[in-house]
């Protein structure tokens, strides 16, 4: 017998049950009270194209609730690129990013980066991060691909 189920991004009406069984569950396994999910962060969840579907569901929510130390979760405890997903940018180019950025992570990121002669393990170091973390982020700002 074959089952088809389509992919969460075919099953919107289906999240908002799924977000909060996951956290429940996630809560539970920590022996906490389950927060509450702000309207904008509940619209991002259901906004998001999901294409590891609930296993990334899952992750998503995790992450949030190890960020989380408030009785609700807002959009700063999403991962960025769930955000970021939601935010289309009006430019591609990495250098006008970088430059038109509010954010001073690149910057940060950059400066670790000359510091440390371009060694992403001493420069993720430096940063207070995990090497994987860094290349992500890295990635997402388009930087060392110049």
């Amino acid at each position: 017998m074959r089952i088809e189920l389509p992919p969460l991004r075919q099953r919107r009406g289906d999240l908002p049950l799924l977000i909060r069984h996951i956290a429940r569950g996630l809560c539970a396994a920590r022996a906490v009270a389950p927060p509450v999910i702000s309207k904008t962060a509940m619209q991002i969840l259901l906004n998001y194209n999901y294409p590891g579907n609930v296993r990334e569901l899952e992750n998503i929510l995790e992450h949030a609730l190890i960020i989380c130390r408030e009785a609700m979760i807002q959009p700063e405890h999403l991962p960025d690129y769930v955000r970021q997903d939601q935010q289309s940018c009006a430019t591609t180019d990495p250098a006008a990013t970088l430059a038109g950025s509010n954010n001073r992570e690149p910057q940060r990121i950059l400066a670790a980066l000359k510091k440390t002669g371009g060694h992403r393990g001493k420069a993720a170091r430096e940063l207070k991060m995990e090497r994987t973390t860094l290349w992500r982020k890295m990635k997402k700002y388009g930087i060392g691909n110049q």
